[in-house]
Protein backbone atom coordinates (compact mmCIF):
# COMPACT_ATOMS: atom_id res chain seq x y z
CA UNK A 1 0.00 0.00 0.00
CA UNK A 2 1.05 3.29 -1.14
CA UNK A 3 1.24 6.15 1.79
CA UNK A 4 -0.82 9.25 0.46
CA UNK A 5 0.55 12.27 -0.01
CA UNK A 6 0.52 15.41 1.44
CA UNK A 7 -0.98 18.30 -0.47
CA UNK A 8 0.60 21.34 0.12
CA UNK A 9 -0.95 24.87 1.31
CA UNK A 10 0.80 26.78 -2.18
CA UNK A 11 -0.28 30.36 -0.87
CA UNK A 12 -1.74 31.82 2.34
CA UNK A 13 -2.98 35.71 1.36
CA UNK A 14 -4.19 35.82 5.12
CA UNK A 15 -1.20 38.25 6.47
CA UNK A 16 -2.45 38.60 9.87
CA UNK A 17 -2.08 34.84 10.66
CA UNK A 18 0.76 33.88 13.43
CA UNK A 19 1.55 31.17 10.53
CA UNK A 20 2.12 33.45 7.09
CA UNK A 21 5.53 34.82 6.32
CA UNK A 22 5.53 36.40 2.46
CA UNK A 23 2.42 34.32 1.85
CA UNK A 24 3.30 31.44 2.70
CA UNK A 25 2.04 29.07 5.32
CA UNK A 26 4.75 27.87 7.66
CA UNK A 27 2.51 25.90 9.81
CA UNK A 28 3.77 22.10 9.55
CA UNK A 29 0.43 21.03 8.74
CA UNK A 30 -3.32 22.92 8.59
CA UNK A 31 -6.77 21.45 9.19
CA UNK A 32 -9.51 22.49 6.96
CA UNK A 33 -12.99 22.71 8.88
CA UNK A 34 -16.23 21.83 7.39
CA UNK A 35 -18.66 25.09 8.14
CA UNK A 36 -18.94 26.48 4.51
CA UNK A 37 -16.75 27.68 3.20
CA UNK A 38 -14.63 25.60 4.21
CA UNK A 39 -12.22 27.54 6.83
CA UNK A 40 -8.93 27.33 7.45
CA UNK A 41 -8.50 25.85 11.44
CA UNK A 42 -5.33 26.33 11.86
CA UNK A 43 -5.42 29.74 11.42
CA UNK A 44 -4.22 32.05 14.42
CA UNK A 45 -3.63 35.89 14.48
CA UNK A 46 -0.22 37.10 15.08
CA UNK A 47 -1.47 39.90 16.84
CA UNK A 48 -2.17 38.01 19.73
CA UNK A 49 0.41 34.82 19.09
CA UNK A 50 3.24 36.51 17.24
CA UNK A 51 4.46 34.29 14.56
CA UNK A 52 4.69 30.63 14.85
CA UNK A 53 6.31 27.78 12.75
CA UNK A 54 9.85 28.29 11.05
CA UNK A 55 11.03 29.49 7.72
CA UNK A 56 11.88 26.08 6.85
CA UNK A 57 8.44 24.54 6.84
CA UNK A 58 5.91 25.17 4.15
CA UNK A 59 2.73 23.65 5.37
CA UNK A 60 0.75 20.47 4.01
CA UNK A 61 -2.94 19.94 4.53
CA UNK A 62 -2.89 17.70 7.39
CA UNK A 63 -6.75 16.89 7.83
CA UNK A 64 -9.86 18.03 5.82
CA UNK A 65 -13.04 17.53 7.81
CA UNK A 66 -14.71 19.46 4.47
CA UNK A 67 -17.00 16.43 3.61
CA UNK A 68 -18.58 18.08 0.98
CA UNK A 69 -15.60 19.02 -0.71
CA UNK A 70 -14.67 16.81 -4.01
CA UNK A 71 -10.93 16.79 -3.02
CA UNK A 72 -12.19 14.82 0.07
CA UNK A 73 -11.34 11.32 0.27
CA UNK A 74 -11.20 9.64 4.15
CA UNK A 75 -10.76 13.18 5.65
CA UNK A 76 -7.55 13.69 3.34
CA UNK A 77 -7.20 16.42 0.96
CA UNK A 78 -6.56 14.96 -2.75
CA UNK A 79 -6.65 18.65 -4.69
CA UNK A 80 -2.52 18.98 -6.37
CA UNK A 81 -2.35 22.55 -3.79
CA UNK A 82 -4.51 24.24 -1.68
CA UNK A 83 -5.13 28.37 -1.54
CA UNK A 84 -5.64 29.99 1.68
CA UNK A 85 -7.88 33.65 1.57
CA UNK A 86 -10.40 35.30 3.01
CA UNK A 87 -14.17 34.32 1.69
CA UNK A 88 -17.13 35.56 3.03
CA UNK A 89 -15.52 37.03 6.17
CA UNK A 90 -13.75 33.87 7.50
CA UNK A 91 -9.87 32.64 6.95
CA UNK A 92 -11.08 29.87 4.16
CA UNK A 93 -9.72 27.16 1.72
CA UNK A 94 -10.37 28.59 -1.47
CA UNK A 95 -9.36 25.53 -3.58
CA UNK A 96 -12.94 24.22 -1.76
CA UNK A 97 -15.04 22.80 -4.61
CA UNK A 98 -18.52 21.11 -3.73
CA UNK A 99 -19.62 17.98 -4.64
Amino acid sequence: MTAPTATKVNTCQVTDCAFNEGSACHALAITIDDPSPATCGTYTPASTSGHGGTQATVANVGACKAASCQHNKDLMCTAGEVQVGMQAGKVSCLTYAGR
